[in-house]
């Protein structure tokens, strides 16, 4: 089984597709208690309130309202991280738990749900305000990436939402990788030449930055930037 769904599962269990896939029905995901909706409602009330605003504030106009449903994952899964798959928004049962930041978490998953959705109108806004381009490797590049491994450490983000990976300034290549022995993924910055990719395994954008901005995948710089003053 790849590290990354032992990652996810948190589990050393060999097993096959179906027996994964039978995994996340019968114990990962749960609705939510009575409980913890009368928690979570006015957080989501006060997340949809702030956010919108902030968006038609920057030039995202969204013209739909958004329809999402959340639910909750079981303690351990997907490294207990909160993230959505179409309009839903799953929760970790430790985010629950501990209330930490809710209406800003909320608040970020609603985004990558309306990332999801309106795709050109992100990737245009990206390129235009943050300086990022889409991903399209030449020769030399896609066989660095195999060389170094990229492709067998690479984490597909559950919030992918048909954006793409993009480069910022033509140079820069955030992603996210599971290392070995690592329990959660980390983020790196790959660089680009044209003769190839270069990994400096040493950096990783939490502790540096390049060409003064801390890089992260555009939808999650997004996604931070906007809630960050949501409290």
């Amino acid at each position: 089984m790849p590290q990354e769904i032992k990652g996810r599962l948190n589990t050393d269990e060999q097993l096959c597709i179906d027996e994964i896939q039978k995994k996340i029905i019968n114990e990962v995901y749960e609705p939510l208690t009575q409980e913890e909706i009368d928690k979570i409602t006015p957080a989501t009330e006060k997340a949809e309130s702030e956010l919108y605003p902030i968006l038609h504030k920057m030039g995202i106009v969204i013209s739909s309202p958004m329809s999402w449903i959340i639910i909750k994952s079981k303690y351990g899964f997907n490294w207990n991280l909160c993230f959505t798959q179409g309009n839903v928004i799953i929760l970790s049962q430790k985010m629950i738990d501990t209330g930490d930041n809710l209406v800003r978490t909320l608040a970020h998953e609603m985004i990558h749900i309306y990332q999801r959705k309106y795709p050109k109108l992100f990737r245009y806004f990206y390129n235009k305000k943050f300086d990022f381009s889409d991903f399209k490797p030449n020769e030399k590049q896609l066989e660095s990436i195999e060389e170094l491994g990229i492709d067998k450490l690479y984490v597909d983000n559950p919030d992918n939402c048909r954006v793409g990976l993009m480069v910022f300034k033509d140079k820069f290549l955030p992603i996210s990788v599971i290392l070995p022995n690592e329990k959660q993924p980390v983020n790196i910055v790959l660089e680009l030449t044209e003769d190839g990719i270069i990994w400096d395994k040493e950096k990783k954008h939490q502790m540096n930055a390049y060409e003064k901005v801390r890089l992260d995948q555009p939808n999650e710089m997004f996604a931070y930037m906007v809630t960050k003053n949501i409290k």
